[in-house]
């Protein structure tokens, strides 16, 4: 799986993207996920698998908030609530199962986060610069 920051990504400001081609990657996220304990937190960019584009970092917390926020060039934060957190472990189902591509949105103000699997393969990552 791979993480990477695109300040212009099909004509959204400023998207995270979590791209790969195998199931079982989504598999790993969704338990990560779900076993995530209120006030935890977790650093997608350190979970087995995940390859981070220029030093990307994502650290998703589980708390009462819901937002994406930039903590500085490379990192963000994103802060699930219960109702959020339950959507992104909803969302993420089809994408374990996918025989084909396929992906997922998460939009806030600034940030958009989007999760797709066989969309995004290698010759894509290394075209801008990953």
């Amino acid at each position: 799986m791979r993480l990477g920051h695109f300040t212009d990504f099909q004509s959204r400001p400023s998207v995270l993207l979590l791209s790969s081609g195998e199931p079982d990657d989504f598999r790993r996220l969704h338990d990560a996920l779900r076993s995530l304990e209120v006030d935890a937190s977790i650093s997608l960019d350190r979970l087995a698998r995940v390859r981070a584009r220029n030093g990307i970092t994502l650290d998703v917390r589980r708390g009462n908030s819901d937002s994406l926020s930039r903590a500085s060039d490379t990192a963000f934060v994103w802060a699930v609530d219960p109702e959020t957190l339950a959507e992104v472990l909803d969302k993420i189902q089809p994408l374990m199962l996918a025989l084909q591509g396929g992906h997922q949105y998460f939009d806030y103000d600034e940030h958009t986060v989007v999760m797709s699997i066989a969309e995004y393969g290698d010759a894509w990552w290394q075209r801008t610069g990953g």
